[in-house]
C-alpha cells in the first residue's frame, strides 16, 4: 500500500466482505482479527470484530 490510510482502508473494506461474505466465523465464540503489518513485519494496527449474545437472545 502506499501509506498507512490506504492500508486501513483496505483492511475496513477485507473486514466487510468477509463479515457479508463468510458471517459464521463472527460466531463461533472468538474474536476475528485482521492485522496489518509494513514491509518488515512491523504491525501497524489491528481491526477485532467479536460477536456477543444478548441475555434476551438465550430465552427458551
Amino acid at each position: 500500500m502506499p501509506n498507512d490510510a490506504a492500508a486501513r482502508k483496505a483492511a475496513i473494506r477485507f473486514a466487510g466482505a468477509v463479515m457479508h461474505d463468510e458471517p459464521d466465523v463472527l460466531w463461533d465464540g472468538r474474536d476475528y482479527r485482521v492485522e496489518v503489518t509494513n514491509e518488515t513485519g512491523a504491525l501497524l494496527f489491528t481491526i477485532v470484530m467479536l460477536s456477543i449474545d444478548a441475555p434476551a437472545s438465550n430465552r427458551a
